[in-house]
């Protein structure tokens, strides 16, 4: 908890990092809020609840206040997570790729600066990684720790697919960014992982692309 509270950019947010202080709404919270249902149905993977809430959008029902299409994709919980970055960091890719279809911005931050691709990179949703670069996610953006979706892919650590697949981007250094702490990307690959061969594989190469 004192990790948390010192660099709370090193976390996804308190809903996410701390059992005891999650951001949840009741029942009748969230079916009274359509913004609320957006977020927890790409949170939850459900795609049918997202795409009537869309319908239910475009009809401009009289009588009926809903919230706009745009209006939803820019709701968020407390701490500025959208339902993009719920369904990233959730490894909905269905979902993803709708919001995406529907003008979710990709770049959008948090109160900590994450945007959805730190999200997945962190959660190692490789599809949602993949999905979000593809799609135009800038894949060197830093939070507000300074650190860039693959610091957070390697702190962690489930596997080496998403760290192999950022560290293939062009542009991508592990040597040139630090985080708060002081970190490089190599520098948490060999204290904390068992992939130091990556290094040796794309540590220079990616380097030098920076150059």
């Amino acid at each position: 908890m004192a990790a948390k509270r010192d660099n709370p950019g090193m976390f996804v947010s308190a809903w996410e990092a701390d059992e005891n202080d999650i951001d949840s709404w009741s029942k009748a919270q969230i079916k009274a809020d359509p913004a609320k249902r957006f977020i927890v149905a790409a949170e939850n993977g459900d795609l049918n609840v997202i795409n009537e809430l869309v319908t239910r959008a475009n009809k401009h029902i009289p009588n009926l206040p809903h919230p706009t299409v745009d209006e939803m994709l820019a709701a968020t919980d407390r701490d500025g997570y959208t339902a993009l970055h719920r369904a990233a960091y959730g490894g909905h890719v269905a979902v993803l790729e709708r919001l995406i279809q529907i003008g979710a911005k990709l770049n959008t931050r948090t109160e900590d600066g994450w945007t959805p691709l730190h999200s997945a990179a962190f959660w190692n949703q490789l599809a949602c990684v993949q999905t979000l670069v593809c799609a135009g996610a800038d894949p060197h953006t830093v939070t507000n720790s300074n650190q860039t979706p693959l610091h957070l892919a390697v702190s962690n650590n489930q596997g080496p697919e998403t760290l192999i697949f950022l560290m293939s981007i062009p542009q991508t250094s592990l040597r040139q960014v630090r985080n708060k702490l002081g970190d490089t990307v190599e520098d948490l690959i060999l204290r904390n992982t068992p992939y130091t061969n990556l290094c040796h594989a794309f540590g220079q190469s990616a380097t030098q692309l920076t150059r």
